[in-house]
């Protein structure tokens, strides 16, 4: 056993003499600092985009790969917003961790990133040569009417694919969901429940909608 305790400390130390977070921001910034900003400008764009609806069509019949290093993102057009509009009006849960960390390492550093998270997000970041833009238009939330009954809520709003090379939108498709006819809910908690059954609802619409213009899954 002791004749390998030098090997495994060799192993340690050549980890420990890798590039700190810090010194990895400043190797890759070159490159990220530009595409994070094409991200940025398709952003806006998308936030006020009044293009036709129409089918979405990449170069080449190629797919959007949503995967930790496929080519495109999904994103709700909020995170682009000003003000309190920054605050989606049904929050779907995606996947944004990458955008909120490729902002916060290059305008504040790292704080207590590790370097392998670093490069991940960066990795994630630069993989990306297409954004699908998910924006509300209309939303109401459903409402607990008495024993046994419900208002049900509904979500309209669309998803608009841009490729980054250019800012050119692709291909924008309208979506819509109302709560499902019945719920099974806690008494205890019908409000939550729902909620719940029409942001699944929701995002079921936009698998729908995606889902053939996709290589792999759409949602997590």
């Amino acid at each position: 056993m002791s004749k390998c305790l030098p090997l495994i400390t060799i192993a340690l130390l050549l980890a420990a003499c890798g590039p700190s977070a810090e010194e990895l921001i400043e190797q890759r910034r070159a490159e990220a600092e530009p595409k994070l900003k094409q991200i940025e400008d398709a952003g806006k764009l998308a936030v006020t985009y009044t293009g036709e609806p129409s089918d979405i069509s990449l170069p080449d019949g190629g797919k959007l790969n949503f995967t930790q290093g496929g080519n495109a993102a999904l994103v709700q057009v909020e995170q682009f917003a000003e003000g309190d509009a920054r605050k989606p009006q049904l929050d779907l849960i995606l996947d944004e961790h990458w955008l909120v960390n490729s902002r916060k390492l290059l305008s504040e550093g790292p704080g207590s990133m590790a370097p392998e998270a670093v490069s991940g997000t960066f990795d994630r970041l630069l993989a990306i040569k297409y954004i699908a833009f998910v924006r509300t238009t209309l939303y109401a939330d459903p409402v607990v009417m008495g024993e046994g009954s419900f208002s049900p809520g509904f979500w309209q709003g669309d998803v608009m694919v841009f490729e980054l090379e250019g800012g050119k939108c692709l291909g924008r498709i309208e979506l819509s969901a109302k709560n499902s006819d019945a719920v099974n809910v806690d008494k205890s908690k019908a409000d939550t429940w729902l909620h719940s059954d029409l942001w699944s609802r929701a995002r079921d619409a936009l698998v729908k909608a995606l889902e053939p213009h996709t290589d792999g899954k759409v949602l997590k």
